[in-house]
């Protein structure tokens, strides 16, 4: 039992679980942005479809 109790210490230590989300940041942060520009385009050629100003 102590090996296993160890082992999960070890596995899951701060350090670990920060290298971890590094190597995902990359792919939200391009996400985000994605999300972003599509939702700006969409508000856009939404006033644009209904003769508004204000873009």
């Amino acid at each position: 039992m102590e090996n296993v109790v160890t082992a999960l210490s070890s596995g899951l230590s701060a350090s670990v679980l920060w290298g971890e989300v590094a190597t995902i940041m990359p792919f939200v942060i391009i996400s985000v942005l994605f999300g972003l520009g599509f939702y700006l385009v969409k508000r856009v050629l939404n006033k644009i479809k209904r003769a508004k100003g204000g873009i």
